[in-house]
Parts: C-alpha cells; structure tokens; sequence
C-alpha cells in the first residue's frame, strides 16, 4: 500500500513539474518565439521571450534559460508589437535564410517569416530589437 501511495505521489510530482510556467502576459502578450532556419547547414535557431521577461534558447524541444530582460524592455516590446498590428500581419517568405517572429497573445497566435529578399522594414526592425535582447544582461 505505501509502495503505490509513493508511485502516486513521484508521478504526480513529475507531471506538474513538466508543464511551462510562463504564462503571464505583458499587453496581453504571454510569449514571443523569434529566431531564422537555413543556409548551408539548415539548422533552426529560436529564442522565447516570455512574459516573465525570461529569454529561453529552444534547442531540440528543450528551453536554456539565457537570461532576464528589463520588465521595461518587455513592455517595450509589446508595446511596438501592438502598435504594428501584429495580430494582422500576413508575411509568409522564405528564402536561402529564413527569418521569423510568432507572438502568442492570450486571443491570438501569429508567425510570420521572411528572407533576406523581403521588403518588411517594420518587422525586421523588430526582429533586430529581439535579437539585441540576446545581449542584454
């Protein structure tokens, strides 16, 4: 009996302890994924940026916490995600590299991609604002 009460007990530990814990969102936005896939070696590079300010590099389905980001540069952030109207952005390229950005909001998720090639001044600008938060420490 003791033996199946502490099976029960491990397992729910390990089930609760698998779920992401960053859901809170900053102008209704809970996450940003960004990153390009391509070149010679086809491999995808892809970063979250959560609502917790937390950077993360997604890497075989796994998240590396990198580091913690201003909570005024998150705001930042979502702030000119809002303002570009991101929620109805149709940007759908690809190319040799291929860029991208999706924005999961609490009523919306949107990705768009891109290439070298495309003419999105407005979304690259953000692309480049997220990569610098990469540096940021």
């Amino acid at each position: 009996m003791k033996a199946i009460i502490i099976m029960i007990f491990t397992l729910l530990t390990f089930s609760c302890a698998t779920q992401k814990q960053h859901v809170k969102a900053v102008n209704g936005i809970t996450e940003i994924s960004f990153g390009k896939s391509g070149g010679f070696t086809g491999m995808t590079e892809e970063y979250l940026l959560t609502g917790k300010a937390e950077l993360f590099k997604v890497s075989g389905g796994e998240e590396i916490k990198l580091n913690r980001i201003a909570k005024k540069e998150i705001r930042s952030i979502t702030k000119q995600i809002s303002e570009l109207q991101f929620r109805d952005v149709k940007l759908a390229e690809t190319g040799n590299m291929t860029y991208f950005i999706e924005v999961r909001a609490k009523d919306y998720t949107n990705r768009v991609t891109w290439s070298d090639m495309s003419d999105a001044p407005h979304i690259k600008e953000l692309y480049k604002i997220l990569v610098k938060t990469l540096t940021t420490q």
